[in-house]
């Protein structure tokens, strides 16, 4: 199941109760989980770890313009206005906006925006751990593996090493419900795109790099590799 966390910042309670109440019925219509937290003050935020922001324009102790440009600088997550006054739609564009929702038009303005962001992410993988978040597509992803309390991920331009074990990343990630992902062995996953030929049981890769497959997996491994090329 997909996830999205998201942050919304507004002076206003009525409206962030309003705001919930609205994610939890998007999360059981879009069959996804909707992280949200909700801040009536930047001064309360201590994480920039959100996919998107929905940030009110006009609060009394900040601009939401000028709030977009710190989170801007120092998030990776989708910036998204949300005003009363529909004229501030074109100044939003102007201001790093991924989109802008209308308090007007609520449920429709933040259902069109979400389903933007999974349809535009859905090749994505997003890896959050305490230190670090990484964003992946995940056709670029050749194999992942163990290396001691790590996960290596390999890629054709760099290797990215993460402090994770492979049993978190597989349940945050949810990678091996993708079907062109395969698990190999105990600590090795494949994407299958990238696989040049099967010899024995070992597998050769487009670059070259050569994984081996465990006598207990290889037959599923096999059924599936040729299930998900034949397709």
């Amino acid at each position: 199941m997909d996830k999205i966390r998201i942050c919304i910042i507004d002076d206003e309670e009525y409206f962030l109760k309003a705001a919930d109440s609205l994610l939890t019925s998007l999360s059981k219509e879009l069959n996804i989980c909707i992280d949200a937290h909700f801040f009536q003050s930047i001064k309360n935020i201590t994480t920039m770890n959100y996919d998107m922001y929905f940030i009110d324009i006009q609060m009394p102790d900040v601009n939401g313009f000028e709030l977009s440009q710190n989170i801007y600088f120092e998030s990776l997550g989708k910036i998204v206005f949300v005003s009363s006054v529909e004229e501030y739609v074109f100044s939003s564009y102007r201001n790093h906006a991924y989109d802008f929702v209308r308090k007007s038009r609520l449920y429709d303005d933040m259902k069109r925006v979400i389903q933007r962001y999974l349809e535009e992410t859905k090749d994505y993988i997003t890896i959050e751990t305490q230190k670090q978040r990484f964003k992946i597509h995940m056709q670029d992803i050749e194999y992942i593996k163990t290396l001691h309390n790590d996960i290596l991920i390999c890629t054709p331009v760099e290797d990215i090493k993460i402090r994770m074990t492979m049993k978190d990343f597989l349940s945050s990630t949810g990678l091996l419900e993708k079907r062109n992902f395969a698990q190999i062995n105990r600590g090795e996953i494949v994407n299958l795109d990238e696989i040049k030929e099967i010899e024995k049981k070992t597998i050769i890769l487009k670059s070259g790099n050569q994984l081996s497959v465990s006598r207990n997996m290889f037959t599923k491994f096999r059924n599936m590799y040729y299930t998900y090329k034949y397709r």
